[in-house]
């Protein structure tokens, strides 16, 4: 499984150290069993008196340390800073409502247009780019995230979930003489009760660097 780290080079518009370190502020204050329950994780009593929430994200599983919000993977990979504060987002905001099946664009997010342009670069180009001449790897790379082949239109499309209840459409276009390929991500409305723009934006540029390393596996 290739790790989420990479995400770590990526500039964003905050401070991610401060956000961090306000997200572990707030979960040492939460309802924790509750908000791991909506995400699909568990709390753990460990045998020396610690506790830690399990859960899963992008198909790998991972560990948040309690009450200190430290996040590991258990398979021993680094995690970096996006991540982190990917996780204890998704654990501290998630409604436990379930998707409501209506599907929103990027800029169909509150505040979504002012990170526009920058969201086109860093995700949609950029994932197009990877699968040109490769698309029919998609639905087995969706597979190894825990995601399936969807009719979203386009040339080849998905779902993933990133995290329970949180699904993220990936529609594909081949490009022709006329057109360069393109791709585009859609949102259960949904998450706009979890996750403000910014996020988003972190969320499927994680979500890139797991494809583009499947891929980079996958060929020849």
């Amino acid at each position: 499984m290739p790790t989420l780290n990479k995400a770590e080079k990526i500039k964003g518009p905050t401070n991610y150290e401060a956000a961090l370190a306000a997200a572990r502020a707030r979960l040492a204050g939460a309802d924790v069993a509750v908000q791991a329950r909506r995400i699909g994780g568990v709390v753990e009593e460990r045998e020396d008196g610690t506790r830690v929430v399990r859960l899963s994200c992008m198909g790998a599983a991972y560990r948040v340390g309690l009450p200190d919000g430290a996040v590991y993977r258990d398979d021993g990979a680094p995690v970096g800073t996006f991540v982190e504060i990917l996780i204890l987002h998704a654990l501290l905001s998630h409604t436990g409502r379930r998707p409501s099946g209506r599907w929103i664009a990027f800029s169909d997010i509150p505040d979504g247009l002012l990170y526009g342009s920058v969201y086109e670069k860093r995700t949609a180009r950029r994932l197009a780019r990877a699968l040109s001449g490769a698309d029919d790897l998609l639905v087995a790379v969706a597979g190894r995230l825990g995601g399936n082949e969807a009719a979203l239109g386009g040339d080849a499309s998905v779902v993933v979930e990133p995290f329970e209840g949180i699904p993220v459409g990936i529609v594909f276009w081949r490009g022709d003489d006329d057109f360069s390929p393109a791709v585009t991500f859609l949102y259960d409305d949904t998450i706009t009760e979890i996750f403000p723009a910014e996020d988003v934006v972190v969320l499927t540029q994680c979500l890139i660097e797991e494809i583009i390393a499947i891929l980079r596996e996958k060929a020849p």
